[in-house]
């Protein structure tokens, strides 16, 4: 129950009263725009909203609202799930997600994740792969324009290839020396 629990009201502090009474609305506009949802569609179904607990801090949330009648009297049954903690964690991931990419924007080379099929699909490729290969890392990522296993020199991709397996077969690191073509020849 958000306004007994997550608001921190008793029964007594939300009976009859509406969260504007109560002042809950972080941004009072955005009530008049879920009821004004509400009279257009005759429900609302999960709106965002940042809502005014008790103790002064806020959280955010989704709420969904449905016009019912109770003793005949016209009444809103509403409900707000908290989403702050998801708001937290997709924060977190996206500056992993920046840190992760201007690290691997700055390391020498380059850095991918690929599978291990003949074509050697990436799944993710650095941006040292223009240095390296002369093409654009979205050239390879999913063999949009051509694959990094047709890079890899006639010559070379057995060696690679059974290198690679038996390194991944034993869980162990691997170094691997071989040729690839430039996109300039």
């Amino acid at each position: 129950d958000v306004f007994l629990g997550g608001l921190g009201y008793t029964g007594e502090g939300v009976l009859r009263r509406t969260a504007a009474d109560r002042g809950s609305w972080v941004i009072p506009a955005r009530r008049e725009e879920i009821l004004a949802i509400l009279r257009e569609l005759g429900a609302v179904h999960n709106h965002e909203v940042r809502l005014r607990r008790r103790s002064g801090g806020f959280f955010d949330g989704l709420i969904s609202v449905v016009p019912l009648r109770v003793g005949g009297e016209d009444c809103l049954l509403g409900q707000v799930a908290d989403t702050s903690a998801r708001r937290r964690a997709e924060q977190a991931s996206r500056e992993s997600q920046r840190m992760l990419t201007t690290l691997m924007s700055n390391l020498p080379g380059m850095a991918y994740q690929c599978c291990l099929d003949p074509e050697w699909t990436m799944l993710f490729v650095s941006e040292g792969c223009r240095e390296l290969t002369g093409y654009e890392p979205a050239d390879l990522v999913g063999n949009r324009r051509l694959s990094y296993g047709s890079l890899i020199l006639e010559g070379d991709r057995e060696a690679v290839v059974a290198g690679v397996r038996e390194a991944v077969a034993e869980g162990q690191p691997y170094r691997i020396g071989y040729r690839i073509r430039h996109a300039g020849g």
